[in-house]
């Protein structure tokens, strides 16, 4: 009994799909005639000659070579990943209440434990953190994995895109590409964080590039009433967008806010900064949802240009420091450094000790008071 196709396993499905276009090619239908005229039917051979001939201009029956599920509503794949810790998984999050107003059904695949616990309400694969060497023995059986889920979801849903949003595309990626060509891939990527490797992106059909967009601080759509309270209420939110939570400025940034008084520190449960090293310092760890940055009570922020982190401090006016690296296209830091002009912003470029405490200084010592901060 033939083998219904929608059941095949993403190896059965490749070898079956490289069979059909075997088949199809000349020198297996040259190879069949041999073997037809000669072996099988040795009274055809007169005919040989002419039947030899006809093989070029006779086109061969077209052999489907791709199964296509076109049950239920259009679903997209949202593919999330470890690599920049939460940010991934939240902007798929955000990408889903997009897709899902428009009436998209969709599929979310997450690398990451935060990942996992960000879309734990939606329909979700989760694979292990493919840097997890406990949990991956090899990056070949990962990518397999990766592939027979993917697999798996195309198989079983009416999928018509697969959007990407990590920094290097995984190869179990790359090889569902190839077995099924009709699924338009997108490689989503920041402002901030476009590829640099054209190879990587000619694999997709499309890069989105996320604008690093957010409200002027200045004329903020949902403005907060701060205090002249002492010590202040800071969001430290590098680190955001690394898979440890690890920064370079990042201890620059305790240093000075240990020197500046005992303020109160709020920040994401993944950055991997311990309790005894933010001592005396009060903190507040978050888990890693974005929405306390829309209600919680925050005097000054400091954040990578991550536009999931400036979009709700921007709407409520929070002043904030921006602390850039070299993965920071010159176009878009010099309109970052353009809005610091007329907005409570300060903008850092790979800031050693001594400028975090310049930078940090007017956040520090001055009362704050928006929208009159004097940048």
């Amino acid at each position: 009994m033939k083998k219904d196709r929608s059941k095949f396993s993403a190896t059965e499905y490749s070898a079956q799909r490289e069979l059909a276009r075997l088949r199809n090619t000349f020198s297996f239908r040259f190879g069949l005639l041999v073997t037809e005229s000669f072996v099988r039917k040795p009274w055809l051979i007169p005919l040989f000659p002419f039947r030899f001939i006809a093989l070029f201009f006779s086109k061969p029956e077209q052999q489907r070579l791709e199964y296509k599920n076109n049950q239920g509503p259009e679903t997209y794949i949202l593919f999330s990943t470890s690599e920049e810790g939460p940010s991934s998984a939240v902007r798929a999050l955000k990408r889903s209440a997009e897709l899902k107003k428009g009436g998209i059904k969709v599929v979310h695949i997450n690398s990451s434990r935060q990942g996992g616990q960000i879309l734990e309400e939606h329909a979700l694969f989760t694979l292990p953190d493919p840097k997890n060497k406990a949990a991956v023995k090899s990056t070949a059986q990962w990518n397999e994995t990766c592939l027979n889920f993917l697999h798996h979801v195309v198989m079983s849903n009416n999928v018509t895109t697969l959007e990407f949003d990590g920094p290097y595309p995984y190869r179990g990626v790359l090889n569902l590409m190839k077995i099924h060509p009709h699924v338009k891939t997108v490689w989503r990527r920041l402002e901030t964080k476009i590829p640099t490797n054209q190879s990587h992106v000619e694999h997709f059909d499309e890069l989105d590039i996320i604008e690093l967009e957010f409200s002027d601080f200045s004329k903020p759509k949902k403005p907060i009433l701060f205090g002249n309270e002492e010590p202040k209420s800071i969001f430290m939110g590098l680190g955001y967008d690394h898979r440890e939570g690890n920064a370079k400025a990042k201890n620059y940034v305790l240093q000075q806010l240990k020197k500046n008084g005992n303020h109160h520190v709020i920040m994401f449960d993944h950055l991997q900064i311990s309790n005894k090293a933010l001592s005396p310092l009060p903190v507040t760890r978050w888990g890693f949802s974005i929405s306390k940055l829309f209600s919680e009570n925050i005097q000054f922020a400091i954040v990578p240009p991550n536009p999931m982190l400036l979009e709700p401090l921007s709407m409520r006016g929070i002043p904030t420091v921006i602390v850039c690296d070299d993965s920071v296209p010159t176009e878009t830091l010099t309109r970052l450094r353009k809005q610091s002009l007329t907005q409570p912003i300060s903008v850092l470029m790979n800031p050693d000790a001594e400028e975090i405490k310049v930078g940090l200084a007017p956040f520090l010592e001055e009362r704050i008071k928006p929208p009159n901060f004097i940048h």
